[in-house]
């Protein structure tokens, strides 16, 4: 089961196969392959096929082993474009006044929107990394989506230097959260927004990690013309 799966690369914290097909993914796949105890992530580049689906990609391993999520891709010149809606005086988009707020916005938003609902898929080091990500907020571009004077979402870009198998110059979308409760004339202004934004502030190519399991974002960053090109794991 293991013969046409190709090692490509070892790094620092990875080991980074190629997958021929994301229908070969499951458990005993895993277990079979090489994985170093002291590689903490197990990457699958996905192929040109795979690549090119316009659906979500579900978990299909043991949840209760691994956690699962999923890096996609797109050059900024492919981001698609909608039909502009009306603009909202009542929407904008609007910096954030201070480091501290951004951070304060984060974690509360990243507490009540992600972790309420994923935490039993998160693999013990999610802690660790999202401390990690808040000391370097200073590298993190932030913008506020503001709905009659309150925050109804943010969006965040960090430019990745270091990225194994991925193009570069890239910059990562690290958070995004729009209000569900916004209406939909606001709603989709809103995402005209974002991506004017992300266009505006990215370099060649956008990338996101989404988890397997969060089916909602897999949707939102197809929409925007993403397409996902590795899966990887970490075990529970």
């Amino acid at each position: 089961m293991t013969k046409n799966i190709k090692q490509v690369e070892v790094t620092e914290t990875s080991i980074i196969y190629n997958l021929p097909d994301i229908k070969m993914l499951k458990d005993g796949l895993i277990s079979n392959l090489k994985w170093p105890e002291d590689k903490s992530y197990l990457f699958f580049n996905l192929s040109a096929k795979d690549t090119r689906t316009k659906q979500p990609i579900k978990t299909i391993v043991s949840t209760d082993k691994y956690s699962c999520r999923l890096n996609y891709l797109s050059p900024k010149n492919r981001i698609h474009s909608f039909r502009a809606p009306e603009p909202l005086r009542t929407l904008k988009l609007q910096p954030f006044k201070s480091l501290e707020e951004i951070k304060k916005m984060t974690i509360w938003s990243h507490g009540k929107y992600f972790l309420a609902r994923y935490k039993q898929y998160l693999s013990p080091n999610h802690a660790a990394e999202t401390k990690k990500y808040l000391t370097n907020l200073k590298k993190v571009k932030s913008v506020a989506i503001i709905y009659k004077n309150k925050c109804a979402g943010m969006v965040s870009l960090m430019k990745i230097v270091h990225a194994t198998s991925l193009p570069k110059p890239l910059h990562w979308v690290t958070w995004i959260w729009i209000d569900n409760k916004l209406p939909e004339d606001a709603r989709r202004y809103a995402h005209s927004l974002v991506r004017s934004w992300l266009i505006k502030n990215s370099s060649k190519y956008i990338g996101a990690s989404v988890n397997a399991v969060n089916i909602r974002s897999q949707k939102w960053f197809l929409k925007m013309g993403f397409r996902p090109v590795r899966v990887f794991f970490e075990k529970m």
